[in-house]
């Protein structure tokens, strides 16, 4: 197929089991399917160029029954185009398990099974193979049982974060297969190559996906990361690749204080699953359910890590020392030797460890939320024609703004812990306009020991309206971002404006904050959405808001309800009016750091194409790092992170833009936009020598230059971006 082209899709649908009534183990029967493209035009079985058929059961209690098995010499085409696939009997023993010295060979019983089928056909699509596989899968009978169902987890639950799930090598799609191979006994694969061993690792799949969504938050990966011998949590995958989930971290928020017991969110995968409540079932209760996550449970010594030891919580021991009783405790002074069938009696519904309760988040209990919102009602002190403008160099922004809760009863000032004031502008790209000297201004800090900070003769006490004036008058030019030095500078084409005079457009003004709650003797933070009201400056005309490039919904598909600044702050909104052309990263030396760290652009757009392709920049790849000083003044290091769509990653732009302007950055004479773009991903020394050289130099001095990058890459060009970026 030809550049450009659409490649036409691959699916599999089992229709129906047929065989003795009801199928009986030791008998013939036959599976029934349909192979079809986009157009359910019937596909000739030969043109596949993977097909894989296998079967497991019962549904309660996983066991392989056949393994992975593909004789054309099964296939038989009815009349109707349908395919049926030929077993001579139903095996009478289960298959051992994957990888498994032992295991398998008891007598199949009666229950509930399911058959999955894999089907691929592979395009060359301009000298590039493109596979488009299908899979699966259906349940019946087998002997005298009645069908039962198996859900735990929703596929639509996955697909949030994953889009589409690709695993095996792109043949296997669906969470309904996983269990089918990946069940009681399954280990690991064995490699040749001794340096690959992993052994006796499960790849059961409770303690596969729990453990490689937990990664980085595994009891003894974070007991050994900063050691001379770290625990790594290592499985061989397709291809006999070693992947190593050490470095995952889960992404959904809020969890606990900050960025930590974000893997208490069980429900962002288990939720709306059929049998989700069956998961804190007393009968499911048991050590193997616990060890996927708590892996660093002993329960013949009945101990885990202390997790208040001083070397547990540095992360630096060995992984001979895990096992050290020094590092070790009791949970909650109690020897956890119990045998299967005692967890109930103090991890049951209603009791005090309640095993359901303590896997939600404090932040995501109803009972400890009042959901704050701050509304803002109107930003006055505009004195351009006639009060229809804010004219630069004299007007001062005047805001009146409340604070109601989840039932849009008033919150009382007392009530908020930090109350924060923002302005930037011009929406198309934000500058921080006000304050002048930091990221936020306060209007009720606890650095001012709760001193509110209104003016006006307004009132600071009670439920509002809240009257506040900002404590400048708003600039004749764009101060400097923040951090500012020489490294993300205006001429360079960065986006900075700082001492140019503001232009004309609309701006927005901002004011957020978050009250403080105290559970356990542990403080949170329970923070509002970015209260927002737009205006205009320098010329009449309507207000508009942030265009939208980017979502609070696209984030929070896979973040849940992000929030940043050690939970002190929420919102696309919010991140845009700080994060702007030319602010710089920190410049002080960051908490353990003996010196300040090389400049990092944090404008928004740069920052967070970084992020979430971290592992594929130049920089990362070459052996280098990509961190950036964060909350508390510590180095976040983002080296590993990755976009886990699959199966293309950040390549995938529309998983996180709202609009389609990423397939051509809009045209500006303020900044290179295409140089900040392009370059925040394709960052090595050709993609930004590639983009200096396409780059025009501005006969204006100190202006952007003019970037030609649209006639090779804008939408429609035989290099487009939406074509670059084609998904498989």
């Amino acid at each position: 197929l030809a550049a450009g082209a659409t490649v036409p899709g691959t699916h599999v649908e089992i229709t129906g089991v047929m065989g003795s009534s009801p199928v009986e183990a030791g008998k013939a029967f036959h599976v029934m399917f349909t192979l079809q493209d986009d157009d359910g035009n019937t596909l000739d079985f030969a043109d596949l160029n993977r097909f894989s058929i296998y079967l497991s059961g019962p549904v309660e209690n996983y066991q392989r029954v056949i393994v992975p098995e593909n004789d054309p010499n099964k296939v038989a085409q009815e009349a109707d185009g349908t395919y049926v696939y030929a077993f001579d009997t139903f095996p009478e023993t289960y298959a051992a398990p994957v990888n498994a010295a032992s295991g398998g060979g008891g007598a199949v019983t009666s229950g509930t099974y399911t058959v999955g089928i894999e089907a691929r056909r592979d395009f060359e699509v301009d000298g590039q193979t493109v596979e488009k596989a299908s899979d699966a899968f259906f349940d019946f009978v087998v002997g005298s049982a009645t069908q039962t169902a198996r859900q735990f987890v929703l596929p639509a639950n996955c697909d949030t974060c994953h889009v589409k799930m690709t695993v095996h090598g792109g043949n296997r799609l669906s969470v309904v297969g996983c269990p089918l191979c990946h069940n009681a006994g399954a280990e690991d694969r064995v490699s040749a190559d001794p340096e690959k061993a992993t052994p006796g690792v499960s790849i059961e799949f409770n303690d596969l996906i729990h453990r490689l969504h937990r990664g980085n938050d595994l009891p003894r990966v974070k007991a050994t990361t900063n050691g001379t011998d770290p625990y790594l949590y290592e499985v061989i995958g397709f291809g006999e690749a070693v992947h190593d989930y050490s470095d995952v971290a889960f992404p959904f928020m809020p969890g606990g204080t900050g960025f930590n017991l974000q893997t208490r969110n069980c429900h962002v995968c288990h939720e709306g699953a059929a049998q989700a409540a069956e998961i804190y079932a007393n009968e499911n209760l048991i050590q193997a359910r616990c060890l996927s996550c708590h892996d660093d449970m002993d329960f013949t010594a009945g101990t885990r890590l202390d997790p208040n030891n001083a070397s547990v919580l540095a992360g630096t021991l060995t992984k001979a020392q895990l096992g050290d009783a020094a590092f070790r405790i009791a949970p909650g002074g109690v020897p956890h030797g119990f045998a299967d069938g005692s967890c109930i009696y103090c991890h049951a519904a209603g009791l005090a460890n309640d095993v359901a309760t303590n896997h939600v988040p404090i932040l995501y209990r109803d009972a400890n939320l009042i959901v704050p919102r701050v509304i803002v009602d109107s930003v006055t002190g505009a004195t351009g024609g006639g009060t229809a403008f804010f004219q630069p160099g004299t007007d001062t922004p005047v805001v009146t703004f409340r604070m109601v809760d989840k039932n849009n009863n008033p919150i009382p000032m007392e009530g908020m812990w930090s109350v924060s004031f923002v302005l930037a502008g011009p929406v198309e790209n934000y500058q921080h306009i006000l304050p002048t000297s930091s990221s936020a201004a306060a209007i009720k800090s606890t650095a001012t020991n709760g001193t509110v900070t209104m003016t006006g003769g307004a009132s600071a006490t009670g439920n509002g309206p809240f009257v506040y004036t900002s404590p400048a008058i708003l600039p004749a030019n764009y101060p400097a971002p923040l951090n500012d030095s020489t490294a993300y500078t205006y001429a360079g084409g960065w986006g900075e404006l700082s001492g140019r005079p503001l232009a004309a457009g609309s701006y927005t003004v901002m004011v957020y904050g978050y009250r403080q709650i105290t559970v356990e003797g542990v403080n949170y933070r329970e923070v509002t959405p970015p209260g927002l009201f737009p205006i205009r400056v320098g010329s009449a005309g309507t207000a508009a808001a942030y265009p939208g490039f980017v979502t609070d919904a696209k984030c929070n598909a896979c973040h849940g309800d992000l929030r940043i600044h050690g939970g002190g702050r929420k919102g696309v909104e919010n991140c845009v009016m700080c994060h702007t052309g030319g602010a710089e990263d920190r410049p002080t030396p960051a908490t353990g750091q003996t010196q300040a760290p090389e400049p990092d652009s944090i404008d928004f757009k740069i920052m967070i194409h970084k992020i979430h392709s971290a592992r594929d920049l130049s920089v990362v790849q070459n052996g280098g790092k990509y961190d950036i000083i964060g909350f508390g003044n510590n180095v976040i290091d983002f080296s590993t992170a990755f976009t886990p769509v699959m199966p293309d990653g950040p390549k995938n732009c529309a998983f996180c833009h709202a609009t389609d302007a990423w397939k051509a950055p809009i045209e500006r004479t303020d900044v290179n936009i295409w140089q900040v773009a392009c370059t925040s991903c394709h960052d090595s020394a050709a993609a930004v020598a590639h983009a200096a050289l396409n780059t025009l130099a501005n006969t204006v001095p100190g202006e952007p230059g003019i970037e030609a990058c649209a006639t090779c890459h804008g939408d429609g060009a035989v290099f487009s971006i939406e074509l670059s970026h084609m998904l498989r």
